[in-house]
């Protein structure tokens, strides 16, 4: 299972050690599953990760969906909304990496 790890603030020193640390682990023969996403601050944070976001991102990972619209029906939210979250959401490339089940969700179109 992957990790996604949400970092906020920081120096390009703390990313370049992440990186480094992980390349480590690697070399060394350990599964390094894991992804990173940075923001600059808190606020820059909050835009992006609303509390609706927030919420999606903590469903999928504990109960892997199998459709958006059932990740909508759970979460009480509707469908176009989790879908446009998904689409703006920073987090979503890595989420879909690190939540290996919402690689499989089909688009309607």
């Amino acid at each position: 299972m992957s990790t996604l790890h949400i970092n906020v603030g920081g120096s390009l020193a703390a990313s370049r050690a992440r990186l480094l640390d992980a390349v480590a682990r690697h070399e060394a023969g350990a599964d390094v599953a894991e992804h990173h996403v940075t923001f600059d601050n808190w606020e820059t944070f909050a835009k992006a990760m609303t509390p609706n976001r927030l919420a999606l991102l903590r469903h999928v990972h504990t109960t892997p969906p199998r459709s958006i619209l059932a990740l909508a029906k759970a979460l009480g939210r509707d469908y176009r909304r989790v879908h446009d979250d998904g689409q703006s959401n920073p987090c979503s490339v890595n989420s879909r990496e690190a939540f290996p089940s919402v690689q499989s969700l089909k688009r309607p179109w």
